[in-house]
């Protein structure tokens, strides 16, 4: 069937899906060529998101599942900026309390490591920045699971769009390039294995750089110390997964095949990674 245009509604996860049928709506290729960025023109895009954090309708990435990598990919292209992007939070009200937690940690994570990108500019910072100051705010509001008002929630999926305009700028860094590997072998939701990564990752960055970068990040959040980030991680994402040697092994080779973990203004050499996946998931 050929269309005008596509229109997305939902997570993350539909709206990504969203984007590849734009792609393939028009071109005749298989999943490989999509994922080599094999492809010509696009359907124009329409984005309703229903949760608050992947960002995916300000993006110009599609996220995907490839079982035959066994892992997530990205096609991304700036032709996969929607055209229209409805943001409604009544849409996002009647959300479990797990996922609003969920994709608002996933929301954060984009804030903090655009910030914390080495690719962090002007412009990114003072989307990364606000997006960080507002979800500092709000996790710790989920975290007590305190009733969230309609405030809350249009502040959520605010949070969410200014991130996703910031890792436009910049990507994304190390807590995604592990945790694809959380979602696909652990079955865990993406920003949860985000947040499970993220206390391990930040104190590498402060071990490694000492840089006033950290201390801002964790000041914006309306957080004191790498403890504080810590507890509000895990009251947010719970306890990692049981891992053994061999699944980090695993993990570590995936993480390694990324672009992403060289997008961390702290360099990481292999053995680092693997410090964080030890760290983390012991």
């Amino acid at each position: 069937m050929k269309a005008d245009f596509v229109i997305g509604i939902g997570g993350g996860s539909p709206m990504d899906a969203a984007k590849a049928v734009a792609i393939t709506n028009l071109s005749d290729i298989s999943d490989e060529e999509l994922f080599e960025l094999k492809y010509g023109d696009v359907l124009p895009i329409v984005l309703v998101p229903t949760t608050a954090g992947t960002g995916s309708e300000v993006t110009p990435a599609s996220i995907l599942t490839s079982h035959k990598d066994q892992t997530k990919r990205n096609i991304g292209s700036f032709k996969l900026i929607p055209s229209i992007a409805f943001l409604d939070s009544s849409y996002t009200s009647s959300l479990p309390w797990q996922i609003t937690a969920d994709t608002a940690v996933d929301a954060y994570s984009h804030a903090i490591e655009s910030f914390l990108s080495v690719k962090n500019n002007t412009i990114s910072s003072l989307f990364s920045q606000e997006a960080m100051t507002i979800l500092g705010k709000e996790l710790q509001i989920i975290a007590h699971r305190k009733e969230l008002a309609s405030e809350n929630m249009e502040s959520l999926l605010y949070a969410s769009y200014l991130a996703g305009i910031s890792i436009s700028l910049t990507g994304t860094s190390i807590p995604h390039a592990i945790g694809y590997s959380l979602t696909y072998y652990k079955e865990m939701p993406h920003g949860r294995a985000n947040g499970i990564i993220m206390p391990s990752w930040m104190e590498f960055n402060h071990k490694m750089s000492q840089s006033d970068r950290i201390t801002k990040a964790l000041k914006v959040s309306s957080l004191a110390s790498l403890a504080e980030f810590r507890e509000l991680m895990e009251l947010l994402c719970g306890k990692a997964p049981a891992c053994t040697p061999d699944e980090r092994k695993v993990f570590l080779k995936h993480a390694l095949n990324t672009t992403n973990i060289n997008n961390n203004f702290v360099i990481p050499r292999p053995e680092d990674i693997n410090e964080i996946l030890t760290d983390c998931l012991s």
